[in-house]
Formats: structure tokens, sequence, C-alpha cells
């Protein structure tokens, strides 16, 4: 969109990092528990509770440093022609550019499988 105009658009793409926002993401997680209704409880069961907790849980602690995207921004706003998009992070580079190669559809086909929430408990 902005290329006609002659501005250039540099796009930073971080992975999982150490952040306010991912590190509290298991208490998030329990604190809208405890706010969803007793039939949206009911549907879902405490079993999915505890597995989405130790998914965050195990997020958190595979997360990288957040400097690497701070010194990725400095490194694109120094360069006089930098690339137009950046990845950071290990998981960043092996597993975006997977995705921007498979179709939507595609993706989304695993979920057209799944029981409903309530045939999860």
């Amino acid at each position: 969109e902005l290329k006609s105009w002659g501005i250039p658009v540099v796009t930073i793409n971080p992975s999982t990092h150490r952040t306010p926002l991912v590190g509290g993401l298991a208490a998030t997680m329990f604190k809208c528990w405890k706010g969803t209704n007793d039939e949206m409880k009911n549907m879902y069961g405490e079993s999915s509770l505890e597995v989405a907790i130790k998914t965050m849980e195990h997020m958190e602690q595979a997360t990288w440093d957040p400097m690497n995207v701070v010194k990725t921004i400095e490194r694109s706003i120094s360069l006089i022609k930098p690339q137009s998009k950046y990845l950071v992070g290990l998981d960043a580079l092996c597993i975006i550019p997977l995705m921007t190669m498979i179709p939507t559809w595609l993706m989304e086909l695993p979920s057209a499988f799944l029981p409903p929430p309530s045939a999860l408990r």
C-alpha cells in the first residue's frame, strides 16, 4: 500500500519472547476460567483448563530473550535498504516460512475432525 508513495515497510515477526504478555499466560488463563460461566466450564471441563495451563507454562519456559527483537529493530532501521521481513527466533525461522507455504484450508483441515469440547473430558 505504501510502496507506491516510496515509503518502505518493514515487518518484524518475532516468535514467543520473554515479555510480560507471555510471562503471565497461565495466570491469565486461570483468571479467565474463574470468570467463565458454569455452562462453559461444564462444556470444556476442568481437564481442558489443566492442559491449557500446562501448555502455557511450557510456552513461558521456551521463550527467547526479547533483546533479539530489539537488536533486529535496531538493525532494520539503521540499514539504508532493509529487508521487507525479519523473522526473529529460531522457531519463527522454521515455522513461519512453512506456514506461508501451506494453504489455509489445509492448515484448518485437522480441526474438522476434532470432537466437540464436551467430548474431551
